[in-house]
């Protein structure tokens, strides 16, 4: 690969500089033997360089792939861009990324060769291995350019967005350890928020990342008596600063929710223990979603539904306002399904859910019940008449056909109310409630709801 005197001028050269934060660009470029290599650089310095080898990937290529960084790794020590093999979409990929952090780092270049080197010894090694060798290619081929975007772009998000802190200092006046100073600590990578006491609306703010309480001795009694403790652990990873604690009582608030207790004789790990809270709970987040998620519609299902209703009868606990549940009993996708077939049956459960989701606010709850039931929560409505003009609205909705494969079709909803607290107070009473109504409202003498 040709040198370069300045990393500016080859960024140029390659149409790579000027960019605004957020903004990636990539540019393509061919080597000897075939070899074609990538070059990806995002407005925030995240510089990722893949060179593909030519042909698709085969079973001879195990060895190969399964070399570790430190064995694909050259002869400089000091470069802390490790270089890595894998096999993505066909292709037998060697590739690294490096922070650009300043127009001059010569280490740019440096990497761009040793790619450039290693991708060649690694085709080298291959053709060696591969001859005479029977090939058992992978297929599903795609262009260059293509490669590993969506791995870089997060890594950008996991390492250079700031994470979303809300520290609540409720720790004595003369404490050993002040929050400013700790806060201060912690570096560019948090963007902090504060707030003094407990009784703060802020710990029920879903844009937190993570939720730091500073704590004085008293911290397991402070905050399994905290009323916003399950709504604030519900989404942000909520971690305990304290001067000690008992392990009894350690065990205690991991149960209800804590993700993490840094003790002050530990501050010194605090920055690296928020970012690993954050990421535990984002994990969290994700496996939650993925077994309380109904795959038909993508909707929540009922155990997801009975979480979010969970939360928010305890926030009503807190601060009382009406909560309305609504169950849709729908009729006609079983005489959908047998005159078309069970996948346009499908096709109509998925809209359903659609103008189910578009006919309410973002902050209220659609979940997928059953194959023919849904529901939606209404966190906050006024009164009952509110509930039951979101009920018109959506009945009227639901009324229109749905077209599925140039086919009309229609379903036909019938539709149960239930209100907090007068119709119970625990989530399957509310729940019992309401499809006890939508059963009614189908079977009894008042017909359908839309009807």
């Amino acid at each position: 690969m040709t040198q370069c005197g300045e990393d500016v001028r080859l960024l140029e050269q390659l149409g790579l500089d000027t960019l605004a934060p957020g903004e990636a660009r990539a540019c393509e470029l061919l080597l000897e033997g075939g070899i074609r290599m990538l070059l990806e650089l995002s407005g925030d310095g995240l510089l990722t360089i893949a060179a593909a080898l030519p042909g698709e990937v085969t079973d001879d290529d195990d060895a190969l792939l399964s070399m570790s960084p430190a064995e694909t790794d050259l002869d400089d020590a000091r470069d802390t861009s490790p270089i890595d093999i894998s096999a993505e979409s066909g292709h037998l990929i060697v590739w690294a990324d490096h922070f650009v952090e300043a127009a001059g780092d010569a280490r740019m270049v440096s990497l761009l060769d040793r790619v450039a080197t290693r991708a060649a010894a690694v085709a080298a090694a291959r053709r060696s291995s591969a001859r005479g060798a029977a090939t058992n290619a992978r297929q599903d081929m795609v262009p260059l350019a293509k490669l590993r975007l969506n791995e870089v772009r997060r890594r950008l998000a996991m390492n250079q967005a700031p994470c979303r802190v809300l520290w609540i200092d409720a720790q004595p006046p003369d404490a050993d350890v002040g929050s400013t100073a700790l806060q201060s600590r912690l570096g560019a990578g948090f963007d902090i928020r504060t707030a003094a006491g407990l009784d703060c609306t802020e710990a029920r703010d879903a844009h937190s990342e993570v939720i730091v309480l500073a704590l004085g001795a008293d911290a397991a009694e402070v905050v399994l008596g905290w009323p916003a403790l399950a709504v604030a652990a519900a989404d942000a990873a909520l971690v305990v600063l304290a001067p000690a604690m008992a392990d009894a009582q350690a065990q205690r608030l991991i149960e209800a929710g804590v993700q993490d207790i840094v003790f002050h004789a530990d501050l010194g790990s605090l920055a690296q223990r928020l970012r690993l809270a954050a990421g535990r709970k984002a994990i969290e987040r994700e496996a939650r979603k993925a077994y309380a998620t109904d795959l038909m519609t993508g909707l929540p299902n009922r155990t997801q539904l009975i979480e979010h209703l969970s939360q928010v009868l305890a926030l009503r606990e807190r601060e009382p306002a009406p909560v309305s549940l609504l169950v849709f009993r729908m009729d006609g996708f079983q005489g959908i399904e047998g005159a078309h077939g069970p996948e346009s049956a499908n096709v109509v459960r998925r809209k359903v859910a659609v103008r189910l989701r578009g006919g309410v606010r973002s902050s209220d709850v659609v979940a997928s019940l059953g194959a023919d039931v849904f529901a939606v929560l209404l966190p906050s409505t006024e009164s009952p008449a509110d509930a039951q003009r979101v009920v018109d609205k959506l009945v009227r909705m639901l009324r229109d056909p749905f077209n599925v494969a140039g086919i009309t079709v229609g379903v036909t909803a019938h539709v149960g109310v239930a209100q907090y607290p007068q119709d119970g107070q625990q989530p399957d009473d509310l729940l019992r409630h309401a499809s006890a109504a939508a059963l009614a409202t189908a079977y009894g003498p008042r017909g359908a709801a839309n009807d």
